[in-house]
């Protein structure tokens, strides 16, 4: 995903609709987003990292393509589909306050042609590395079928599998090591209403981690609480709020 940013001022609605003008002043740029900023911050953290995805052929891909060579710690595969457009999301931005987001994306599945040459990438460079994050945007790169490759795979490797999902249903995740839902992720994964429960929330965190642990063979589930924080539950009943 490319995030681009467009600052500038408002100081006037607008007379056609009450909407705000904003004047574009010189401030705008564009930044890694998406997986593209889950490579950048392995490579941050002090980490080689190697990223496979898919573009467009377009202008934004080669925006992608130049930033993605900037991390001297970063290698990548950038898959170019023609039938696609490169995923971009532009905000528009006033005194930090973000007033639009436009969004340019295609979500239809991938083909199985592409699915083959993801696989064979992936085949390729999985010994060179310890951990295999699959970072899903649902922007239908992901197939079901290229999940379950990639994770058997990284098992039979024994390689670590960190997920962060999008999916509502964690079967295509099956036997990752370690899922990293947020807590509305953890309710709709679990078909659990939380209005029908009186539980506070960590308590509910912790029940339904542990069934979709024992359900999916996960080795823990990191659930991020906006304001709340993290909690962590794994295989042996531990947790960590």
């Amino acid at each position: 995903i490319l995030d681009s940013y467009s600052h500038g001022e408002v100081r006037r609605i607008s007379p056609e609709a009450p909407i705000p003008v904003l004047k574009i002043n010189s401030n705008k740029y564009e930044v890694l987003g998406g997986c593209g900023n889950v490579a950048r911050n392995i490579c941050a953290a002090g980490s080689q990292c190697h990223l496979i995805t898919v573009s467009g052929d377009d202008d934004e891909a080669l925006v992608l393509k130049k930033l993605l060579n900037e991390s001297k710690k970063l290698s990548f595969n950038l898959i170019v589909d023609k039938d696609r457009c490169t995923t971009k999301k532009t905000r528009f931005v006033s005194e930090n306050q973000q007033i639009l987001r436009v969004d340019r994306e295609n979500n239809s599945p991938i083909n199985s042609k592409l699915e083959s040459r993801i696989f064979k990438l992936f085949k390729n460079r999985i010994n060179d590395f310890d951990v295999v994050v699959i970072s899903d945007y649902s922007k239908g790169i992901l197939t079901d079928s290229l999940l379950r490759l990639i994770i058997e795979m990284s098992n039979q490797k024994k390689k670590k599998v960190i997920v962060d999902p999008k999916k509502f249903d964690f079967l295509p995740y099956k036997d990752a090591t370690i899922i990293t839902p947020n807590y509305n992720e953890l309710l709709e994964a679990s078909n659990f209403n939380k209005n029908k429960n009186k539980d506070d929330e960590s308590k509910i965190v912790m029940k339904l981690s542990r069934k979709l642990i024992k359900k999916f063979n996960f080795e823990a589930i990191v659930t991020t609480r906006s304001s709340d924080g993290i909690s962590i539950v794994d295989k042996k009943n531990r947790d960590l709020h």
